[in-house]
């Protein structure tokens, strides 16, 4: 058997850098093909198991805008006390976000507003 027929063989014998340089674009390709595979299985995963989150009776929208509330103060409380967001910024946010809405309502925003203030995570966060 001649070295001159099979090129691998060549770089068996050779060894070295070709040779490793020959199995890291061999587990390349192996590695892509894998995360091909599981991106498409993501992918449809999410388009066959959709999910309905519409609100069917009032105790599920008021769970929604509970969690709505909690959320977003919690974000803004998050920012404001990593110096990304300015007190009077989280402020005037926060000031708006629990304005009076006839379609919201009033014991979401109550409840979570009480959540966060006995929850003492964000003691210097400008609660409305």
């Amino acid at each position: 058997m001649s070295c001159m027929a099979y090129p691998t063989l060549m770089l068996i014998k050779a060894g070295g850098f070709w040779w490793i340089v020959l199995q890291r674009i061999y587990q390349f390709f192996v590695l892509m093909n894998i995360f091909a595979r599981a991106g498409a299985a993501m992918v449809s995963a999410a388009v066959l198991l959709q999910c309905d989150a519409t609100a069917k009776e009032a105790w599920d929208k008021q769970s929604y805008w509970y969690g709505f509330y909690a959320g977003s103060t919690m974000a803004v409380c998050q920012l404001f006390e990593s110096g990304l967001l300015s007190k009077s910024d989280a402020k005037d946010y926060l000031v708006g976000l629990y304005e009076v809405d006839d379609d919201i309502p009033k014991i979401s925003s109550a409840s979570a507003l009480n959540y966060i203030k006995s929850d003492k995570t964000f003691k210097r966060c400008p609660l409305p």
